[in-house]
Parts: C-alpha cells; structure tokens; sequence
C-alpha cells in the first residue's frame, strides 16, 4: 500500500456544439412565410480546475532478475483549490465562473478518481532502475448543479523516468 500527495492543475479548452431543428421567418417572403431551418451553436470553453490529490494504491509486482513488472491500482481524494472559466451552464447560457463566492461551479469540492498504473521497471543497481509507466484515471466528479447532470473524465498517459531507492 502507498500513497503520494500532489498538488495539479487541469486546463482544458474545448468546443461544444449543439445543432437543432427550428422554423424560421423567410426573408424572402413578403408575407412571412415560415421555413424549416437548422441552427447550430458552438462555444469555444476555457476551464482551468486547480486540485490537490491524494491517491492510495495497492502494488503489486513480480520480478524477473534486472525487470521489474507491477501494476498500482487504487482510488484518488481529490480536493479542489480553484475553479475558474467559461463554459455553457444548463440553461444554455455562456456562464463565466466564479463571478461570486455562491455562484454555482461545475465541479464540487470533492470527488474521487479512480486509478490503475502498470510498470515496467530496469534495474541498473540495486538502488537506481528506469521506469516506463502508464496511467489511466477515471475521475468521478459526481452530479453537477452547473450542468444539471452527472460529470466524468477519463485520462490516460506515459511516463518514463528513473527511479532512486533510499
């Protein structure tokens, strides 16, 4: 069993379209003649979250002389410092946050991730090894009042580095 606690920062921009089927007045019309239209509306969203996590993982490894192969896997406390951006709430409305401290957010206070990281580990001595590890995340943010739905994200990545034993 281990535990790291870091502090992260996760920006992301994206845009979100919606298209829907409406009736519009022809302008061509003299009389105002209704013509079937189609809209579409995108946002472009600018959101920056700033958390601190504390994951609690369970090892476990198998060695094979100089290699080392393990998978860590485990939950996440996340604890959120800030939130700020622009995004469309569940009104459909541009809703630039926090402009107050009440002021819903898309995010709560809290949420939990969950994590699964496999290794690979080349020992040079018995104290210095490189690793090359992934990692997926499911972070579970829960039911949002600014979206009126429930909100997750899933994040996947690689590292490589080198790893001391004290």
């Amino acid at each position: 069993l281990y535990s790291s606690a870091a502090s992260d920062v996760y920006k992301r921009q994206f845009n979100f379209s919606r298209t829907w089927n409406t009736i519009i007045v022809n302008p061509n019309s003299h009389v105002g003649s209704l013509t079937d239209a189609i809209v579409k509306r995108t946002v472009k969203h600018h959101n920056k979250m700033e958390y601190f996590s504390a994951p609690i993982l369970l090892r476990f490894q198998k060695s094979f002389g100089k290699i080392e192969l393990g998978m860590g896997t485990g939950i996440g406390l996340n604890f959120i410092k800030t939130q700020t951006g622009k995004s469309l709430n569940f009104n459909n409305q541009i809703a630039i946050y926090p402009i107050t401290e009440n002021d819903l957010l898309p995010v709560s206070n809290f949420f939990l991730s969950y994590h699964l990281r496999p290794y690979l580990n080349y020992a040079l001595d018995e104290k210095i090894s490189l690793q090359l590890r992934t990692d997926f995340r499911f972070q579970n943010f829960g039911e949002s009042d600014f979206y009126q739905l429930k909100y997750s994200s899933t994040f996947w990545g690689l590292s490589a580095g080198v790893q001391y034993k004290f």
